[in-house]
């Protein structure tokens, strides 16, 4: 997975850098955030000087997450000795506030680990690989370099593929994902309590959130897709709304587009077996896989959005109908 040439710049970069920064993309998920502590807690058993910035608030699904603490709003002073290493970002445009990063990047050097097919490889030394999440190439590069996984470690890593496996269930499950959990596994961490704290602790507010997705939803069985828009008025929830309504049968593509301020509307794509949503999503500067990708809108009003996305999505089909 990872070869001898980029294991040599991993090794020579952090080694030379006075500080490693890790980044990962905006509006980060379980495989983003669990991957980053879990190198960031690898990294400091090494002696290495690391943190990890995200600009954005962490919600509380993170919480159960060891040394969540680790994880810095601000960017600050950034050496030009110091490495920033890129995580499950595809494109440097992904990370939240990545205009910090334009002038910092000039001088420094910067490493991309990635498993998004879409990457554009924008770092001073990339590995992108077609793997089931970030956190199985964390856990293979932590032994490939003979570094120690502790339990924490462990913890961040389960959750980080469980996540974007959809719980072991999706076609990016491949052996080599279930030989690296059941080395996590041989840690001690109990995947009962990892799955409690991931799938079984919302509140009251994210099934009202639900509630609000399934009154709004549209399905088009004669195209083979199905949407729901949230607006900005919407009760907050941590619901990952696009993976509970992929659940419809005989429907193919699945789309949430919602509000997440004044300015911004968020596009979650799903597809179960014939369409491209990552190429879908390219036409509007998003990306990510071929059956899970995104974008965002930017000072377009949701109505208008929904629009846009739903007539592109008609032609797309159309295009492809057998």
């Amino acid at each position: 997975m990872f070869d001898a040439a980029f294991l040599e710049a991993f090794h020579d970069s952090i080694h030379a850098a006075s500080e490693i920064i890790i980044v990962v993309h905006e509006y980060p998920d379980l495989d983003a955030i669990g991957s980053a502590l879990a190198l960031d807690m690898a990294f400091s058993q090494q002696g290495f000087n690391s943190r990890i910035w995200v600009a954005e608030p962490l919600n509380h699904s993170f919480s159960f997450l060891p040394e969540l603490t680790r994880v810095g709003k601000k960017l600050g002073n950034v050496s030009d000795t110091a490495c920033i290493v890129f995580l499950d970002s595809s494109h440097k445009e992904r990370v939240a506030q990545h205009a910090l990063l334009d002038p910092i990047l000039e001088h420094v050097v910067s490493i991309n680990i990635d498993h998004h097919c879409d990457n554009s490889r924008f770092a001073t030394f990339n590995c992108v690989q077609d793997v089931s999440s970030v956190g199985e190439m964390i856990s293979i590069l932590c032994s490939t370099l003979k570094w120690p996984i502790t339990k924490d470690m462990a913890t961040c890593l389960y959750a980080a593929i469980c996540f974007d496996t959809g719980r072991f269930a999706y076609s990016n499950t491949r052996s080599q994902t279930m030989h690296v959990v059941a080395k996590l596994l041989d840690t001690g961490i109990d995947p009962n309590i990892i799955y409690q704290e991931m799938y079984e602790n919302k509140t009251l507010s994210s099934f009202k959130l639900l509630k609000l997705a399934l009154d709004n939803l549209i399905v088009c069985r004669e195209a083979g897709y199905a949407y729901t828009q949230i607006p900005l008025s919407a009760p907050k929830g941590s619901f990952k709304l696009v993976d509970f309504i992929r659940q419809l049968k005989d429907i193919d593509v699945f789309v949430v587009i919602q509000a997440v301020n004044s300015h911004k509307v968020k596009v979650n794509l799903r597809s179960k077996k014939h369409f491209d949503v990552s190429a879908f999503a390219n036409q509007f500067g998003g990306g990510g896989h071929v059956r899970a990708s995104g974008l965002v809108f930017r000072d377009m009003p949701l109505d208008e959005c929904v629009t846009t996305i739903i007539h592109a999505l008609d032609t797309a089909l159309a295009a492809t109908a057998p």
